[in-house]
């Protein structure tokens, strides 16, 4: 379960902030779902409110989605197919519209899990010698590690 997040995802977003559109917020999401399902070619950028995930990003994976929409929010946007626009899904902040459009999966042979796994079994195993190395020292010199 560790590693079956290593997929990359591209995606366009538009965002539209409480903060900003106060009251006319669901307004202005109705008008734009209507847009977002016509014919016209569709500009994420010029659309959207100022947002770290507007427009289009490229081959995010599960922590970069994270980054820019937090955890809860981007395990809605995993459940999302490629495709139509999606929307309007809500968070904190306001509403957001997204179109996923493409999906890489990664097989959990994959030598680059392989090597991730590997690279964490050794910090894992180097943080574990190191506190027992430290437990000698502080019990050689009569160190305590608990407070008075």
């Amino acid at each position: 379960g560790r590693y079956a997040g290593l997929k990359r995802m591209s995606l366009e977003h538009i965002f539209l902030s409480h903060s900003r559109r106060g009251a006319r917020l669901q307004e202005d999401a109705a008008r734009l779902a209507i847009q977002l399902h016509g014919p016209a070619v569709i500009n994420a950028n010029a659309l959207s409110d100022p947002h770290p995930g507007a427009g289009r990003q490229e081959r995010l994976d599960a922590a970069g989605l994270e980054r820019l929409f937090g955890s809860a929010f981007a395990q809605q946007i995993n459940g999302i197919a490629p495709g139509d626009w999606q929307g309007p899904l809500p968070s904190a902040l306001g509403l957001h519209f997204l179109r996923i459009r493409s999906r890489e999966e990664r097989k959990l042979d994959d030598p680059a899990v392989r090597e991730r796994a590997h690279r964490d079994y050794l910090l894992e195993r180097r943080r574990e010698l190191t506190e027992v190395v430290l437990t000698k020292l502080k019990s050689g010199y009569g160190l305590r590690s608990d407070p008075p």
